[in-house]
């Protein structure tokens, strides 16, 4: 297999970006997944994005 060079992308981010929490919906989106790892029964009742 074949070793790949490490690429280093320079990223400025604006500072007001500090202090927001992380997404309630993907946090959600995280936690079914997980469920639905443990073989737990998930029922996604989203509309995607509206």
């Amino acid at each position: 297999m074949e070793k790949r060079k490490e690429t280093k992308i320079a990223v400025q981010l604006n500072l007001n970006v500090r202090g927001l929490q992380p997404s309630a919906t993907l946090r959600i989106n995280e936690r079914s997944a997980e469920l639905a790892r443990q073989g737990k029964s998930v029922y996604r009742l989203g509309f995607g994005q509206s």
